[in-house]
């Protein structure tokens, strides 16, 4: 748990480590967090810095973009794991776990953008994620908060 000295809590460890996260925004944040544990502020923000770059230069890996989720239902719903298990053409069970990851669409501008119409099974990954879905859904709302966190340190007392 993290605190900031006038006792508001601003995560918890659930932030630092969730199943729902990809590989590069866990990464992200368990780097920065190191980096703040050694007073390495600037080191903190070009840590954030080149995870964007890599997002938006196509860098990240089928691992790094990846999803994992487990299949909890048998309804038809609109869930990208669903979506992305029923294109992958094998049949899960109830537990079964999915991954996937957001593809590109062209065709679509983000804010129409529904994530289980670009939900597509990991085995289908060719390089082609969705680079602004991943950059302004899944990465900027985090490193919004990791600067904030950055910036509390910057300005925390030590006793």
């Amino acid at each position: 748990m993290i605190q900031k000295p006038d006792g508001k809590i601003v995560w918890k460890g659930g932030f630092f480590r969730s199943r729902a996260y990809e590989k590069f925004k866990a990464d992200l944040i368990h780097n920065v967090a190191i980096a703040l544990l050694r007073g390495d502020f600037d080191g903190a923000e070009r840590i954030i810095d080149r995870t964007a770059e890599r997002i938006l230069n196509g860098e990240l890996t089928a691992e790094e973009v990846a999803i994992t989720t487990s299949v909890n239902t048998e309804e038809l719903k609109n869930l990208p794991h669903l979506y992305a298990a029923r294109r992958d053409e094998v049949d899960y069970d109830i537990g079964d776990k999915v991954t996937y990851y957001i593809r590109e669409m062209p065709d679509v501008k983000l804010y129409k953008l529904k994530a289980y119409e670009a939900a597509f099974p990991i085995s289908a990954f060719a390089g082609d994620y969705h680079r602004e879905y991943y950059y302004k859904r899944r990465f900027l709302p985090t490193a919004r908060a990791l600067r904030e966190l950055i910036e509390d340190a910057k300005n925390a007392v030590v006793d």
